[in-house]
C-alpha cells in the first residue's frame, strides 16, 4: 500500500527535518518549533527511521489495498489504522501545518537555552527525497526528557566511570506512533492514540450514547437500581469493554426482543450458562454477566458455515 515510498526509504538523497510539538505550561496551547540538527544526527535519524518505516509499514502492508479506520474500534492493537476521527486531535492539525511549510516559511526554532524540555509533547520527523514527503510522529514521555540537575551523571564511553552531565538530554525512540502521507494520517500505536490523543474520550462519549439505547430496549432487569443508566458504571475501568459498548453505538443497535435473546442463549452455550431470562428480563448481577451481554449486543455470536459450530468472535471481517 505504501510501496511508492520505497524509493524514499532507500534513496541516498533522503534527508530529515525535526520539529518538537510543544505545549505552553500557562495556556496549554500547542505549537511546533523546528530543531537545528547536527549533520551526524540528521544522517543517523534518516537512516534509522527510513529502515524502520520500510520494515514496519511498507513490508507489512505491501499486499494491502486499504486499512481499517480507527473509528471501527477494532481491538487489534498491532495493526496500522487510517485515522478518520473528526475533528482531529490538535497534534494531527499541527502535523498538517508542518507538511505545508515551504522554504520561505518563517518557522520558530526551539531555543535550547530558553525553551523547556518539559514542554515537549511530541517529535515530528519530515523525511523527504525531494519528491515524496513522509511525516513520522513520536509521542514523548517525561521519562525521555532528562533535565540537568545539580548532580546529573551518565556512563562514560568506556563504561567504567560516571561522567557529570552539563546539558539536557532527550531520548528519541527507534519507533513512531503515527505517520502522515499524501494527506492522510495513519496510526501504528492505537494504545497511544487512546491514552493521549483523545480516542478514549471519544469512546466514552459513544458509550454515554449507547447505554440509554440499551436500557430503552426494556430487556434488562433494572429493578432495585436507582439510576438504570448507571448499570454499566462498574465496567468503565475495563477499556476493552467500553470499546465494545462504543461499537454497539457505532453499529446502530437494532431493536432486539427478549425472545431473540432467549434463542441466542439456547444456541450459544457460553451465553446460556451465564445469562438468565427471568420474568421477561435479562438479569445482569455481575460484571461477568454484563460483559457477556455486551458481547451479545456487539453481535459477536457467529456460526461456522462449514462446520455449523458456534463461536464468539470480535473484529470479524465482513463476508459481503
Amino acid at each position: 500500500m505504501f510501496n511508492s515510498l520505497t524509493s524514499l526509504c532507500t534513496s541516498a538523497h533522503t534527508s530529515c527535518e525535526m520539529f518538537f510539538i510543544t505545549k505552553s505550561p500557562s495556556t496549554s496551547q500547542l505549537d511546533f518549533k523546528k530543531i537545528a540538527l547536527e549533520p551526524s544526527a540528521q544522517i543517523s535519524l534518516t537512516t534509522k527511521f527510513t529502515k524502520k518505516f520500510q520494515d514496519d509499514v511498507i513490508n507489512i502492508t505491501s499486499s494491502s489495498s486499504s486499512l481499517n479506520p480507527v473509528s471501527a474500534l477494532l481491538s487489534k492493537g498491532d495493526e496500522i489504522y487510517e485515522y478518520d476521527i473528526t475533528p482531529p486531535a490538535q497534534e494531527f492539525v499541527l502535523i498538517e501545518q508542518i507538511s505545508n511549510l515551504t522554504a520561505s516559511s518563517n518557522v520558530q526554532s526551539f531555543n535550547f537555552s530558553t525553551d523547556s524540555f518539559s514542554d515537549i509533547k511530541g517529535i515530528v520527523l519530515n523525511l523527504t527525497d525531494g519528491n515524496d514527503k513522509l511525516f513520522l510522529y513520536q509521542h514523548t514521555y517525561q521519562v525521555s526528557l532528562h533535565k540537568k540537575s545539580g548532580l546529573s551523571f551518565w556512563k562514560s564511553m568506556n563504561g567504567n566511570l560516571l561522567t557529570e552531565v552539563d546539558h539536557d538530554v532527550i531520548d528519541v525512540r527507534k519507533d513512531f506512533d503515527f505517520f502522515y502521507f499524501n494527506g492522510k494520517h495513519y496510526v501504528c500505536n492505537l494504545k497511544v492514540l487512546e491514552n493521549y490523543y483523545g480516542l478514549n474520550t471519544i469512546i466514552d462519549n459513544m458509550v454515554n450514547l449507547a447505554i440509554p439505547k440499551i436500557v430503552s430496549l426494556n430487556i434488562i432487569d433494572v429493578s432495585g437500581i436507582s439510576n438504570p443508566l448507571a448499570i454499566f458504571d462498574d465496567m468503565k475501568s475495563n477499556r476493552s469493554c467500553m470499546k465494545k459498548l462504543a461499537k454497539i453505538q457505532n453499529n446502530n443497535l437494532p431493536t432486539i426482543t427478549i425472545q431473540q435473546i432467549s434463542i441466542i442463549l439456547n444456541d450459544f452455550p457460553k451465553f446460556g450458562r451465564e445469562l438468565r431470562v427471568q420474568n421477561n428480563f435479562i438479569e445482569l448481577s455481575s460484571q461477568k454477566k454484563k460483559l457477556l451481554f455486551i458481547r451479545l449486543l456487539n453481535d459477536e455470536a457467529v456460526r461456522s458455515a462449514l462446520t455449523n459450530n458456534v463461536f464468539l468472535a470480535d473484529d470479524r471481517e465482513s463476508a459481503i
